[in-house]
């Protein structure tokens, strides 16, 4: 079965974003276990300040991957904002964590707060992504051509 290279492209763009997904849910584990004290402060700043950069190399990955091949105003509008805030977090070291600073309640509740952020903008994308592969899917035909003129097509796909 032959599908558009376009397809290839979204489901590369979707599995990235489920990367990032569980990424979160690495650092959600580690919050949970130093909440728990199954860890200790100086191990988790190490974990926490590991999955950012990582992060941000991924997300980085995926708007290339937008802008290069699979070109979507949407999806790059999308992700242009987290992006920006990350090179922020990147440019003024905000994202390392100060081992001593972590049992502060101010500290665990602004962390908190931006790693649920985070989970919702990468909630939303699989959202988008997923749409977007299903979009692809349902234009191209098993054939690789397009499929008949009455089937819904977003604009970004449209010939």
């Amino acid at each position: 079965m032959f599908l558009e290279p376009l397809f290839y492209w979204a489901m590369l763009i979707f599995l990235g974003n489920c990367g990032l997904l569980l990424v979160m849910a690495a650092r959600i584990f580690k919050h949970t276990e130093l909440e728990e004290d199954h860890l200790n402060p100086v191990d988790f700043a190490k974990a926490v300040e590991w999955y950012f950069p990582l992060e941000l190399c991924i997300h980085a990955f995926l708007m290339a991957m937008i802008f290069w091949f699979h070109f979507s105003t949407w999806l790059l509008l999308l992700n242009v904002p987290m992006l920006v805030w990350n090179i922020i977090q990147l440019s003024d070291n905000s994202y390392k964590v100060d081992p001593a600073k972590v049992w502060n309640p101010e500290w665990k509740k602004a962390y908190q707060r931006k790693t649920m952020i985070y989970l919702g903008f990468y909630g939303l994308c699989f959202a988008a992504y997923l749409y977007n592969v299903i979009a692809v899917i349902l234009h191209f035909g098993e054939n690789g051509y397009p499929r008949a003129k009455g089937v819904y097509m977003p604009h970004h796909l449209k010939d």
